[in-house]
């Protein structure tokens, strides 16, 4: 006879397993679309590792081989295919331009880029392994014809897998070899350098700085009453590109006397590539030298993209100072009530916080464990690379299966932004602290590696109040603008928060994820 504590326990793993399969999977689709070499809408790397800079439609970039800098533009195409951890993105170039000599400059580039990608779920990290696969490449300058004839490239970056916001850092090193005018000279492009970037759902930014040094000699056929011409080429260029994805929400008044909601919020999605080259060039011919020495700055913009969001009804926070946060989290299905009144001044529990959180961290793809349309095929053969582990059991015996909050608790203990408050207990229904709150959205984001070594104080009157537990997510909320003392410069980290004191942390949240994020990763690293 089969116990039914035996049955229910064998429902309880089966649901668990069905939801950690379909976070899991998103979360390994979603490393697929942030390490991409390709330059589509979807993904936020820019096109190939030549600066180049594009609106989706134009391209344009500088080309150095023949010693002359010269910027050539046309059009891009990109396509991509994946096969369990393995992406090839293939990317096809037609470009033209005119050189300071007057010369025509054409390129016919083909190159694909297999990437490897080794999940360590035991690390919440990936690691990204690039390599090419196939490449073809012709560009003429006037009368010389340089063809590519070898290139190699290493490409390895770490993906730090966060829930809020996906890390990464990469390393690049490379080498073109062409041959010039049917085997009458070469020419050598060397390439280092390395990328970083992030991505969530308000937006995704990867910056690259690459260095090339340029060196090589050929012979120029003799054309007419040109005589056979001897080049000898060098220098060196540093690149700095950065291609950046952003959102921001607007609000639409509705301007009808006749209509059942005043207005509502736009989500508009604008997406720019900068490039800045750098570079140092000299060209001899004939015992005479000539030196480029400049600097270029490209960019684009794609048309941005517009969506309405939902609107919120709710009776009870018109005019309330905490209205405008209140509505946004609605529209972003933060916030799914769907009762009449909000209670913006009522205490929010620690479970109401969590699932927020956890609803704001996921917002790029709605919620991951409960939304299967986003689950497809190639997003189903990534899921095969998975190691076999056993999951951790939920640790909190004061949360019931049945309560509406459970996965976003369990997610976010597996995560790693809860753990238990006192051994197995969470305590769902006491009022969540700032202290406490704070530290929930810190470890989302993974940032509370950014306090000092142990011994610090805060600058805030009341730090000896702050729990030791949450100095260094304190520490780290003040450095992202998440909290700032008042008059006195006082936080109060043990206060409870209302759910309107709670919407504007979350609001402020979002806009770090917003903003703040890619002024680090582009004008800090560029100065754009």
């Amino acid at each position: 006879m089969i116990d039914g504590r035996c049955l229910t326990q064998c429902a309880r793993w089966k649901k668990k397993t069905k939801y950690l399969m379909k976070q899991c999977v998103a979360g390994v689709l979603a490393v697929v679309l942030v390490f991409g070499l390709g330059g589509n809408w979807a993904l936020a790397a820019p096109p190939d590792l030549n600066g180049g800079v594009s609106d989706g439609f134009k391209y344009e970039e500088m080309v150095f081989v023949s010693g002359i800098p010269v910027k050539v533009n046309g059009t891009y195409t990109l396509t991509s295919k994946t096969n369990k951890n393995i992406a090839i993105d293939t990317l096809k170039f037609t470009l033209n331009g005119t050189d300071a000599a007057g010369n025509e400059v054409k390129v016919a580039r083909t190159v694909s880029y297999e990437t490897v990608y080794t999940i360590r779920g035991d690390r919440g990290q990936t690691i990204a392994d690039t390599s090419v696969d196939k490449f073809s490449e012709t560009i003429t300058v006037g009368r010389d014809r340089f063809v590519l004839r070898n290139y190699e490239l290493s490409r390895s970056a770490v993906i730090d897998n966060r829930p809020a916001s996906d890390f990464y850092s990469g390393n690049i090193s490379g080498r073109k070899y062409y041959t010039v005018n049917t085997n009458r000279g070469s020419v050598t492009i060397d390439v280092s350098g390395g990328d970083i970037g992030y991505s969530n759902f308000w937006g995704k930014t990867d910056t690259q700085v690459l260095d090339y040094t340029v060196s090589g000699s050929w012979t120029a056929a003799a054309s007419g009453t040109n005589p056979a011409t001897e080049y000898i080429v060098g220098g060196s260029v540093r690149v700095q590109v950065a291609d950046s994805l952003g959102k921001v929400l607007r609000y639409s008044s509705n301007d009808a006397n006749f209509t059942s909601f005043d207005g509502g919020y736009v989500r508009v999605s604008n997406r720019e590539l900068v490039s800045s080259y750098q570079y140092d060039m000299q060209r001899s011919a004939n015992g005479a030298s000539r030196y480029y020495r400049n600097a270029q700055d490209v960019a684009m913009q794609m048309v941005p993209k517009v969506e309405r969001l939902v609107l919120p009804k709710f009776k009870d926070i018109s005019g309330h100072w905490a209205e405008q946060s209140i509505r946004k989290l609605y529209s972003l299905d933060v916030y799914n009530d769907a009762e009449n009144f909000f209670s913006p001044d009522t205490r929010m529990t620690r479970s109401e916080f969590i699932r927020a959180l956890m609803r704001a961290c996921d917002i790029r793809v709605t919620f991951l464990g409960y939304n299967s349309a986003f689950i497809d095929e190639k997003a189903k053969s990534a899921a095969e690379i998975l190691n076999e582990r056993e999951e951790p059991e939920f640790p909190f015996i004061d949360i019931d299966e049945e309560d509406p909050n459970y996965d976003y608790i369990y997610d976010a203990f597996l995560r790693g932004v809860v753990g238990g408050r006192s051994g197995d207990l969470f305590y769902p229904d006491r009022a969540v602290t700032r202290a406490e709150a704070l530290s929930f959205i810190v470890r989302a984001v993974g940032m509370q590696t950014m306090a000092p070594s142990p011994g610090y104080r805060t600058h805030y009157t009341d730090d000896a109040s702050i729990p030791y537990w949450a100095l260094d997510n304190i520490y780290a909320a003040s450095q992202m603008g998440l909290v700032k003392g008042d008059a006195a410069n006082m936080i109060y980290p043990n206060k409870n928060l209302t759910r309107a004191e709670a919407s504007d942390l979350l609001v402020s949240f979002l806009v770090f994820l917003q903003n703040d994020l890619q002024k680090d990763y582009r004008e800090h690293i560029i100065q754009y």
